[in-house]
């Protein structure tokens, strides 16, 4: 496991492995989603890398490629 000495500045150590590297990932602070609903942020973003032949545009949708 990680120690507090591994971790970014202001970072509190993870409860999830998100990116399934086997560590729990750090987390860097808080999001009020409203209704009670508190969720803990990431230090590093985790955007989806675009897979073969998906292209996603602006509008969230997504296009396959050649059709």
């Amino acid at each position: 496991g990680s120690s507090n000495a591994e971790l970014p500045a202001g970072a509190t150590a993870g409860i999830d492995d998100v990116d399934g590297d086997g560590e729990p990932d750090p987390t860097c602070g808080t999001l009020d989603l409203g209704g009670g609903l508190v969720v803990r942020t990431l230090c590093v973003s985790m955007a989806p890398e675009n897979e073969d032949g998906v292209i996603p545009l602006l509008s969230g949708s997504l296009v396959l490629a050649g059709t």
